[in-house]
């Protein structure tokens, strides 16, 4: 009797019976019983219990079969024979690009491929962010590597002095002016490295009187260098001494008499006698008063010698082009003064007389320009006459001896009542 083939479910069971003992064997191979543990996601294999007709091999079979179902439902795939299941439309999730499309689920122990998109996509955002700060920061120290740096001063000057500049590397600037200098209202002339700027500007009024002053100068990428600048005084001199001592008395502005005011056709000497004849006692006079005039005339040409406005050895005189200035005569310890007012009330010049005809110093002579003003000038005299000045012999208009004796003639000067030899002059032609 011939051997019938076994039913099909009999040669499935034998066909996964074969290849449950393959797959056994081959982790035998791999690793041992006893020191391999039974993992989460191993099947053990049992033997039926109670008598069950299923054999190890059926029993491993069926939990294949059922973790490949339960796969196949968790996929959300229809399994074989079973239709294919219609979802509805869902509304399009956040982040999805297709509407109605929904996301599917991730399987079991699997990271969600859209998280890890997500996940690397923030992580580029970052890093391309930081790229270009970095590219920005680059960019801007190129920019300012090619401005210049340079933030020096090279130059400072003020009243006219150019500083020592020495210790400028270490951020000290001196300056050493004249004692006249006024220290409130300087003005400065500063200069500094190529494209830099400095405060106080260059041509600004500073004032130095507290000390030092701060310079700062900014380069052109932004680099800033600070200087002291200190402007001290020299000592004074005896030149500056009377410079001052002849701009004080500029300043000081008074109304002249009217007496010692310049008239046309006038010289010096006409403005002296008139002011002598107010108070002759003032100047020592006690003689007869009929007499004063005279008096008056040979004292006017005496001080006029002596605060030079008369040369004593030449005979040269200082003349007058201007109507209304002024020569205020007065004493100063037993000695005249004539101070000059330039018809403006302000003070010009002041001359002492000096001790004797010979130590006088004539306004004309070289050296002594700064006693000669602009409304000055230097004339030779009309006559120059040797006289025995004890005869008081007059000089008259046009130079000429008009007789002897204490008169006057004309416009002429008197001869000195002094018994010595000395020239004798007119008056300088009027300009006026």
């Amino acid at each position: 009797m011939a051997k019938l083939a076994p039913p099909t479910s009999e040669r499935n069971v034998e066909m996964e019976k074969r290849r449950v003992k393959q797959t056994m064997s081959g982790k035998k191979g791999s690793e041992s019983p006893e020191t391999s543990p039974v993992g989460a996601g191993d099947k053990k294999v049992e033997p039926a219990v109670n008598g069950s007709p299923e054999s190890p091999a059926e029993n491993v079979s069926g939990e294949l079969k059922k973790d490949q179902e339960s796969a196949t439902v968790g996929s959300g795939k229809p399994g074989p024979g079973e239709p294919e299941e219609k979802k509805p439309e869902s509304p399009t999730p956040a982040g999805s690009g297709k509407p109605g499309e929904a996301k599917p689920a991730a399987p079991t122990g699997q990271e969600d491929p859209g998280s890890t998109t997500k996940k690397s996509g923030g992580k580029g955002k970052i890093v391309a962010i930081a790229g270009i700060i970095l590219l920005a920061l680059l960019a801007f120290w190129a920019f300012h590597s090619r401005k210049s740096s340079e933030a020096d001063i090279t130059r400072f000057e003020t009243a006219g002095v150019v500083a020592d500049m020495t210790k400028a590397d270490k951020g000290l600037i001196d300056v050493k002016v004249p004692f006249s200098t006024n220290l409130k209202m300087l003005k400065v002339h500063v200069e500094v490295s190529p494209k830099a700027k400095v405060h106080p500007a260059d041509g600004e009024t500073v004032i130095f009187t507290a000390g030092s002053v701060p310079f700062t100068v900014t380069a052109e990428n932004g680099r800033i260098n600070s200087y002291l600048v200190s402007v001290t005084k020299l000592p004074e001199t005896s030149a500056e001494i009377e410079k001052e001592k002849i701009e004080t008395e500029k300043k000081s502005a008074v109304k002249p008499s009217p007496e010692s005011v310049i008239r046309k056709g006038e010289g010096v000497e006409h403005a002296l006698i008139r002011q002598l004849l107010v108070n002759p006692a003032a100047w020592g006079y006690t003689g007869a008063e009929s007499l004063v005039e005279k008096w008056a005339q040979g004292e006017a040409h005496r001080i006029a010698i002596k605060c030079g406005y008369v040369g004593y050895a030449t005979g040269k005189q200082i003349c007058v082009a201007k109507i209304g200035v002024s020569y205020v005569l007065s004493s100063d310890s037993g000695r005249a003064v004539v101070t000059e007012y330039d018809g403006t009330n302000t003070k010009a010049d002041t001359n002492t007389a000096a001790g004797t005809f010979t130590a006088a110093e004539f306004a004309g002579d070289k050296g002594n320009e700064a006693h000669l003003q602009s409304y000055e000038y230097v004339a030779d005299p009309y006559v120059i006459a040797s006289l025995n000045l004890q005869s008081q012999k007059s000089i008259g208009e046009g130079g000429k001896i008009v007789g002897n004796g204490n008169a006057i003639s004309g416009i002429g000067q008197i001869a000195l009542s002094e018994s010595v030899s000395s020239p004798v002059t007119v008056f300088c032609p009027s300009l006026n």
